[in-house]
Formats: C-alpha cells, sequence, structure tokens
C-alpha cells in the first residue's frame, strides 16, 4: 500500500496536466463540500453506526459532488458497505471490539 500510495504520489508531480482549461471560477467549493461531508460524517457515526453513516457519506460523494445516476451511486454505495462488512465482519472475522464496533453499532 505505501509503495502504490507512493507511486501515485509522484506521478502527481510528474505527469503533465490534462486539464487545458483555467481553472478560475470557485475552486474551492467542492473542496469545502468534501470537508463539510466529512465533518458531518463523524458527527453523526456513533448515532448512525458505520454502515448508515458510510453509506450516506457515499451516496453523497457519487451523487453530489461526482455527479452519477442515482442508480449508479447507490448500487456503488451498497456494495462499498458490502465489502467492507464481508473483509472485516466475515473473512477476518474480527472480534476485536475496535474493528467491529464500528460495523455493528
Amino acid at each position: 500500500m505505501v509503495i502504490l500510495s507512493a507511486v501515485f504520489f509522484i506521478t502527481t508531480f510528474t505527469t503533465p496536466s490534462r486539464n487545458t482549461k483555467p481553472s478560475g471560477g470557485r475552486p474551492l467549493v467542492p473542496r469545502v463540500k468534501l470537508m463539510a461531508a466529512l465533518f458531518l460524517y463523524v458527527a453523526v457515526f456513533q448515532v448512525l453506526g458505520f454502515i448508515v453513516s458510510t453509506f450516506l457519506l457515499l451516496v453523497y460523494l457519487f451523487k453530489g459532488l461526482e455527479p452519477q445516476s442515482w442508480r449508479n451511486a447507490l448500487l456503488l454505495s451498497a456494495v462499498t458497505i458490502a465489502i467492507c462488512y464481508l473483509v472485516f465482519g466475515v473473512f477476518w472475522n474480527s472480534s476485536s471490539p475496535g474493528v467491529l464496533s464500528f460495523i455493528r453499532a
């Protein structure tokens, strides 16, 4: 994971940008929306639990920040939650309170 992250980090600075349009306008709006969504996610995490809060965050990210159809946003969110549950809850059989408490909350 560290090697892959390093490769992506290096290619970010070495690959020429494909964006030929100037970045004028409102470049901070998507970043502010993302930060607000993440703060809200953290705020409701204990109340709603992992599955519901993460599903809602992913739907917002797929639909709000990266406009996609509702079908794709809901499907991708559900598949992501299912994979997380399978990996941490079933395959690893994690009984540690730190791992499963956020899934079964």
